[in-house]
């Protein structure tokens, strides 16, 4: 996309192949990288389609597209803007797509995705904007942990404000930054995919904060360097005495100092540091975490070699654990322990023996909530069938 100089044949089966592999290898991600494609499209050729005709009729009375921010910066030859976004690539990844998630998926994928469509049109209206229905919303308003987890959420909205700034410093001046058209409109598309994790209901929760926003972050995190160094100089012509400030001179040590700080946070390295609600799995090896020893995985092999289809009852975090074998017969431990059915099993993991506890998760429209309660409350009237020191399972 960026490399004008490679062949177009070479470019477009690079394309190709990108967004295949993508198909058979990450649903989620293959339909937000589409949904993607074509507003970014859009925003591309109408300017260009309506740029002939438009401006004489309207630049005169107000300057309305008197510059297309979007305008190519290089042409091929006959005056053609090069580029990989085109409709024909488009067309050929919804092909792709649509043939491998009806066929060889047997259209569970598709069925999903229409599922999402319905539920967040039905309550578009009634529940933007709400904690309970955006998740995004949910975790901007839910109070943090600790004031020191607090202090992250700020450091994590400062660099999207960052970002905001860095796309309008480059629709203003796309020659000083250089980046080309495509990639601009991509960006502009994810900005609003963020946004919409925020301000539309389920949209979030179905394909999850985290993912959206790691994913779109790959497009828009150079515009946080932007927007600090367009906010920086902004600032510097006004308040001389930043430039004077210690790890301030330029706009580049301020960030060097921002980002160190970004770092800290998001590695989990500063929580652990001072034992506040440490978040890392690397770091943090003595808390509930998705990290299984080999007897809990061989407690889990064993219960899915005894062949019959009875339920299984496992906690928030064992969960992760037995979807690798077969995630048709798992289910969250309820709450209530009475709600626990016959002819059904229960696994207890190694956290679970340790502490006496497990995870229940409780889901109240798009959000999830978790609590830790007492383990023995749900092993009355339970035989145990299996246990090796490490995990423990139980049948009703």
């Amino acid at each position: 996309m960026i490399d004008k100089s490679m062949a177009r044949g070479r470019q477009a089966f690079l394309m190709v192949t990108f967004g295949f592999a993508m198909i058979v290898s990450h649903y989620g991600l293959s339909y937000i990288y589409f949904f993607s494609l074509v507003p970014a499209w859009l925003l591309l050729v109408v300017p260009e389609r309506l740029g002939p005709w438009l401006p004489e009729r309207l630049t005169g009375i107000s300057g309305f597209l008197k510059s297309d921010p979007l305008a190519p910066s290089g042409t091929g030859g006959g005056g053609v803007p090069v580029r990989t976004l085109v409709l024909p690539y488009i067309l050929v990844f919804a092909a792709l797509a649509y043939l491998w998630y009806s066929m060889v998926a047997e259209g569970t994928a598709l069925a999903t995705v229409t599922g999402i469509g319905d539920r967040i049109w039905s309550t578009l209206f009634a529940d933007s904007f709400s904690p309970t229905a955006a998740q995004g919303m949910h975790i901007l308003t839910s109070q943090s942990v600790t004031p020191l987890h607090g202090l992250a959420k700020l450091v994590h909205i400062a660099t999207q404000g960052l970002i905001a700034v860095g796309l309008l410093a480059t629709l203003a001046r796309r020659e000083r930054w250089r980046i080309e058209p495509e990639y601009l409109a991509i960006s502009l598309v994810f900005l609003l995919i963020n946004v919409a994790g925020i301000v539309v209901p389920f949209f979030a929760s179905s394909l999850n904060t985290s993912r959206l926003y790691h994913i779109t972050l790959i497009f828009l995190a150079p515009f946080a360097i932007i927007g600090g160094i367009a906010l920086y100089e902004a600032l510097a012509e006004r308040v001389r005495a930043i430039a004077a400030a210690p790890l301030m001179g330029t706009a580049y040590k301020s960030l060097s100092a921002f980002l160190v700080v970004f770092f800290l946070f998001n590695s989990g390295l500063i929580y652990q540091v001072v034992d506040d609600s440490p978040t890392s799995m690397a770091l943090e090896t003595t808390g509930d975490k998705p990290v299984f020893n080999g007897k809990e995985v061989q407690g889990a092999r064993w219960l899915f070699s005894e062949g019959n289809e009875r339920p299984i009852y496992v906690d928030g975090t064992r969960w992760w654990l037995l979807q690798g074998f077969d995630p048709r017969r798992q289910r969250y431990i309820p709450a209530n322990a009475s709600l626990l059915e016959p002819n059904t099993y229960l696994y207890f993991g190694a956290y679970n023996l340790a502490q006496d506890s497990v995870r229940i998760e409780a889901r109240e429209h798009a959000v999830t909530t978790a609590d830790y309660v007492d383990a023995g409350r749900f092993i009355q009237n339970q035989h145990k069938v299996y246990d090796n020191a490490g995990s423990t399972i139980y049948y009703r």
